[in-house]
């Protein structure tokens, strides 16, 4: 594997290997995702609210850090604004959460710890197969039992890389507070289009709901039901229904996707 940090001195790169990293964030300038990203050789930029802004100012020298016209208006509106950024600058790109711990890839049945630019990099060679929207990395607890590089048509978490060419016509329902990344995958499903999930690069987060900052308001108000609500409405149930997870802490709702509708059978 090209060591991706560093290639000869000598040597002239023409395009990024990394594509370039958006992250929205609010109220968590200490997200495990800045300090695991920041030698990335790329151009990495945080999206934060105006009162926010002093809070991530340590984060500048290997950062830029910038500021949303507006405070309080959601997740949807954060990543509408990065993505209207994204698209003016960028071919492809990639929108990570705040709060990333770690990298993974599957071997033998196990997670190994990879480096964050090696596991983008891979990532983005394999989205390069197909005409790709949306790509994305598997969540760490189901990526070790997979055998497949990748998996197409299905959800699209937390690690999302966008192709700007193709993703140009959706923007994230100001309705879904959450399960917005559901919604914008169905938005490119429902077209026609591909999205693809890498099964044996993954990533470690927090389980959702959990970690200090970001939206964990919104799920302690219980407002994932709610969400999953509006989704049924959108898509219909027989695309959307509703999943309720007994958990130590309480009830779980969550949106189920009929991924089946949008299958695909390509050898590649």
């Amino acid at each position: 594997m090209f060591d991706m940090h560093y290639a000869m001195a000598n040597t002239v790169i023409e395009e990024p290997l990394i594509y370039p990293i958006l992250i929205p964030t609010k109220n968590r300038p200490e997200g495990k995702s800045f300090k695991l990203l920041q030698d990335l050789p790329c151009h990495k930029y945080i999206i934060v609210e105006p009162q926010d802004f002093e809070k991530y100012i340590h984060l500048n020298e290997d950062y830029r850090v910038i500021k949303m016209p507006e405070n309080n208006m959601g997740l949807p509106y954060a990543r509408n604004f990065l993505k209207k950024f994204a698209e003016k600058k960028y071919d492809w790109w990639w929108q990570i959460d705040d709060d990333i711990s770690g990298f993974f890839e599957t071997k033998n049945r196990k997670n190994v710890k990879i480096s964050p630019d090696k596991a983008l990099y891979e990532a983005q060679q394999l989205f390069k197969k197909l005409p790709v929207a949306i790509g994305s990395l598997e969540y760490q607890q189901f990526a070790w039992s997979q055998t497949k590089d990748f998996k197409l048509n299905s959800y699209a978490d937390c690690v999302v890389c966008f192709n700007t060419k193709r993703t140009k016509p959706y923007s994230y329902d100001n309705n879904q507070q959450l399960k917005q990344d559901r919604d914008m995958v169905l938005q490119v499903l429902s077209d026609g289009q591909f999205t693809m999930r890498t099964s044996t690069i993954s990533f470690g987060a927090p389980t959702m709901g959990t970690n200090k900052g970001g939206l964990q308001s919104v799920y302690r108000a219980e407002k994932e039901k709610t969400s999953v609500e509006n989704l049924i409405k959108k898509w219909g149930k027989n695309i959307v229904t509703m999943q309720i997870k007994d958990q130590a802490q309480g009830k779980r709702y969550d949106a189920k996707i009929n991924w089946k509708r949008f299958k695909v059978n390509i050898n590649v």
